[in-house]
C-alpha cells in the first residue's frame, strides 16, 4: 500500500508530500476476512527471535490467557465495550497482576493482544509471558480477585522459540477474528512488535546482501529459531517477512515504547481563544515528530488545524494503515494549560474536553462513574487455571473477602475448543 506524509515548514509555510510503500497493517483483508498472512508470519517470528535473544529455555516461557471474572462483570453492570476500560484504567487488576509478576522478576516480559470476544465483546487478553519464575509464582502473580487466567508451558518436545511462535500466532487470530483488538507489550528489551528496537532489526534483516549460494535474501535469525512444529492452529509461523503492524483503534500497537507528551507550558489563560491559541501553538511545534494518542498508541503528527473551537490533529499511526483525525485531547500532553473562568461559570458547559490522559482535582471521580471501580468492588473471586504436561487442569480459586483458597484438578479438554 502507498503512503502519503505531508511535512509544513512552520516558517515559509510550504508543503511538501512524500509518499513511500509499506506492507498492510491491516490483521485480515477488509473485503473477504481472510488473514493478513504476511504479517501474522512477521509478528510469530518476533516472538520467537524475543524469545531466543533473551535466552529463553523450555521452563522461562509461558502463555497466559486472561479473562475477566464473568460474575463480577454482570454486578458492576459492564458492557462489553466498558471492560476495555476495565483492563486499561488506573487500578485495574490486570496493572496489578502485571506489577506483581515485575515485583517477583523485574526481567519479566510480555507481548501479546487485547481483544474482544466476537460473542459478547468482553476483552480478553493473550499473551506470551518470559519469565524466569517458577510455575507456582507465575500463578499467585495472577492471583488478582476478579481474573481468570489460563497458564500454558512448552510441549515436552517444543523449543522455548517454537512456543512463542505457536501462541504468538494464537493470539495473532483471536485479535483478527475479533470486532476490536490492540497489541500489547511490556517495555523494553524490544518485546512490542513496533518498538524502536524490534522495527530496527526488521530494517538491518531486510538491508542485508543476499546470499552467495542460492540468490535468495538473508533469512532473519529469528527465522532460524521459529520452530513451529506441534503448532495447533494448522499453519505455518516460519517463511517470515520483515514488516507488520495492526488497524488503527480496531487493532492498536500500543507498546510500552511510548512517544513523548506534547509540552504545553501550563500557563493560564483567562479566555477560551488565548487558551485553544497555546494548545494549537504546542501541537504546531510538534508537527512531524511522534506523539502518544490515548487508544491508538504512537503515531506521526502530520498536520495541525481548527475545527468547531477545537484543535484538531491529523496523525499517521505507527500501527495503522491511514491517516486519522482526533481531538488534541486524545494526545498526551505535559503541563496542559488553564482556564481561568469567571465567577458563576458552568464548568459543564463550553470547557475544552479534557483526554483520558489528563484528571483535574474538580472531576468528580467516583465508583458510579467508573468503571474500573465498579469492577473491583464487585469482584472478590480470582481463578488461576495451570495446564499440566498431561493435559490435566490444576485449578486454584480464591476468595479475597474470606482468604479462603481450594484447589481441584479437572481432566483434559479438547484441544481443538481451547486451541
Amino acid at each position: 500500500m502507498t503512503v502519503e506524509v505531508e511535512s509544513v515548514d512552520l516558517h515559509s509555510g510550504a508543503v511538501e508530500v512524500e509518499s513511500f510503500e509499506r506492507m498492510s497493517r491491516r490483521p485480515k483483508c477488509p473485503n473477504c476476512g481472510g488473514r493478513n498472512v504476511q504479517y501474522r508470519n512477521s509478528y510469530t517470528a518476533h516472538a520467537a527471535d524475543l524469545a531466543r535473544r533473551l535466552g529463553a529455555r523450555r521452563c522461562d516461557a509461558y502463555a497466559v490467557t486472561v479473562t475477566l471474572d464473568t460474575e463480577a462483570v454482570e454486578r458492576a453492570g459492564l458492557d462489553g465495550e466498558t471492560t476495555y476500560k476495565v483492563w486499561t484504567g488506573d487500578g485495574a487488576p490486570w496493572s496489578r497482576a502485571r506489577r506483581a509478576l515485575k515485583r517477583r522478576d523485574g526481567g519479566a516480559v510480555y507481548l501479546g493482544t487485547l481483544s474482544a470476544r466476537p460473542s459478547d465483546g468482553t476483552y480478553h487478553l493473550h499473551i506470551v509471558l518470559v519469565t524466569t519464575l517458577r510455575t507456582a509464582d507465575v500463578r499467585e502473580a495472577f492471583h488478582v480477585a476478579g481474573l481468570d487466567a489460563y497458564i500454558q508451558t512448552p510441549r515436552a518436545n517444543e523449543s522455548a522459540e517454537g512456543f512463542a511462535a505457536r501462541k504468538a500466532a494464537y493470539a495473532f487470530d483471536n485479535a483478527a477474528h475479533g470486532p476490536s483488538a490492540r497489541f500489547v507489550s511490556s517495555r523494553g528489551k524490544g518485546a512490542g512488535y513496533d518498538s524502536e528496537a524490534a522495527v530496527r532489526r526488521r530494517r538491518e534483516a531486510a538491508e542485508r546482501p543476499t546470499e552467495s549460494s542460492g540468490g535468495s535474501p538473508a533469512r532473519e535469525a529469528l527465522e532460524e529459531t521459529n520452530d513451529a512444529g506441534g503448532r495447533d492452529d494448522g499453519s505455518k509461523a516460519g517463511d517470515v517477512p520483515t514488516d507488520s503492524g495492526a488497524e488503527e483503534a480496531e487493532s492498536t500497537g500500543e507498546t510500552d515504547e511510548r512517544a513523548p507528551p506534547v509540552e504545553l507550558g501550563g500557563d493560564t489563560y483567562g479566555d477560551r481563544d488565548a487558551y485553544m491559541g497555546a494548545v494549537k501553538r504546542g501541537f504546531t511545534g510538534r508537527v512531524g515528530t511522534r506523539v502518544q494518542v490515548v487508544g491508538l498508541g504512537p503515531a506521526k503528527l502530520l498536520k495541525v488545524h481548527d475545527q468547531d473551537g477545537d484543535v484538531r490533529c491529523v496523525l499517521h499511526p505507527t500501527v495503522g494503515t491511514e491517516a486519522v483525525e482526533v481531538s488534541w485531547t486524545e494526545i498526551t500532553v505535559e503541563s496542559a494549560p488553564l482556564l481561568r473562568q469567571p465567577r458563576g461559570f458552568d464548568a459543564t458547559h463550553n470547557s475544552p474536553s479534557r483526554s483520558m490522559n489528563e484528571q483535574t482535582d474538580d472531576t468528580e471521580h467516583t465508583a458510579e462513574n467508573d468503571p474500573v471501580e465498579r469492577f473491583n468492588e464487585a469482584a472478590n473471586t480470582s481463578r488461576v487455571t495451570v495446564e499440566l504436561d498431561d493435559g490435566r487442569r490444576r485449578v486454584t480459586e480464591k476468595n479475597h473477602d474470606t482468604g479462603e483458597t481450594r484447589q481441584y484438578t479437572k481432566p483434559p479438554r479438547n484441544e481443538a475448543i481451547h486451541r
